[in-house]
């Protein structure tokens, strides 16, 4: 052991590098899509507390809630000692990982958020009426004229989660 400790320290030294880079590589990327992730939330709650008070309670809660998640993911530093956790974060490479694969959830959840937003407070039921409910209207926008298959069951799957809150009654405004 003595006598192979050099050899042991450079062989430490190199999976260390090793590791640093694939952390540094994942952080990078993880910091670059919740960097727009948080801008995106930001621009959500702006909406949110432009619209009517009260309307969109729920909505806001949400969003503030991605956008502090965001916030957390945003760094793109990794510092680590003898530790497999980067320090600041306390995230590990794998944690990284999956806040990568979580992105596009996150993303989708935003803009279900968005188009669920009530713009207009509803009329006031005169006395006497019960209130019929308002349909809401789903906007989307188709990807193309031509894309792969697997492009259109991925937007497709985005759509159908906006929409599973929908009720029969309410509408769908489609952009080409």
């Amino acid at each position: 052991m003595v006598k192979n400790f050099k050899t042991l320290q450079e062989t430490i030294q190199k999976i260390k590098d090793a590791y640093f880079q694939l952390m540094q590589t994942a952080a990078t990327d993880m910091a670059a899509k919740y960097f727009q992730l948080q801008k995106d939330a930001e621009s959500l709650v702006k909406e949110i507390a432009s619209l009517p008070a009260g309307l969109n309670d729920e909505a806001n809660n949400k969003a503030n809630n991605i956008l502090q998640y965001a916030i957390q993911r945003t760094s793109s530093s990794v510092d680590i000692d003898y530790d497999v956790k980067d320090k600041q974060t306390k995230f590990t490479y794998s944690e990284m990982l999956s806040f990568i694969q979580l992105y596009n959830s996150n993303k989708t959840d935003l803009e279900i958020i968005r188009s669920g937003l009530i713009k207009v407070a509803p009329p006031k039921p005169e006395a006497g009426n019960s209130a019929t409910p308002i349909p809401k209207t789903y906007s989307s926008t188709l990807p193309g004229n031509r894309i792969k298959v697997s492009a259109y069951k991925a937007w497709l799957q985005q759509e159908l989660q906006k929409l599973s809150g929908a009720s029969g009654d309410d509408e769908i405004e489609i952009n080409s």
